[in-house]
């Protein structure tokens, strides 16, 4: 297995590259995040999430990955919702979000099994920076803000600094 890249960032270090790729992404978006904001004691075990997202009211965990199943069960046990961005990179692009609050459980038909689904894109819905599927969020007007977001982050060359790339 390949050991993560440690990476600072807005004065963190990040676990890994793709936890700081995510951050510049948040940035580009400006959407408001903390890392590492505070840990839990869960059933299966100590859980740290990656972020805490204020907007969303949720925190989000970050992996390269589909998520494993134990790694599914933590998030899905942790007080808040959880998106799960299971990417090698930032993009625009549905994710699965565990405990999905009644607010989105009422727009989702897809909620029998306790989660939903969300893209970073703009809703008319309550200002958030998200909607779930069943339309094509490429129609929305705000898009190309996403995949703009998204390229920032890809590109972002930490090693050249602490800037991330240009928002």
């Amino acid at each position: 297995m390949i050991k993560a890249i440690e990476t600072a960032y807005k004065g963190y270090r990040f676990r890994s590259r793709l936890e700081a790729r995510w951050a510049v992404f948040f940035d580009a978006l400006n959407i408001e995040w903390e890392y590492e904001k505070e840990g839990y004691k869960l059933p299966l075990g100590n859980y740290l999430p990656d972020f805490w997202i204020p907007r969303f009211n949720s925190f989000s965990e970050v992996k390269p990955k589909t998520f494993t199943i134990e790694e599914y069960q933590k998030c899905f046990q942790l007080p808040k919702q959880c998106i799960l961005l299971d990417t090698p990179y930032p993009e625009a692009r549905s994710y699965y979000v565990t405990g999905a609050s009644e607010e989105m459980t009422s727009y989702s038909e897809n909620e029998k099994d306790g989660y939903g689904r969300m893209v970073f894109c703009q809703s008319q819905y309550k200002g958030r920076l998200w909607f779930l599927l069943g339309e094509d969020y490429r129609d929305y007007p705000n898009f190309k803000d996403v995949e703009r977001a998204s390229n920032i982050a890809k590109s972002a060359r930490f090693e050249f600094g602490e800037s991330g790339g240009k928002a």
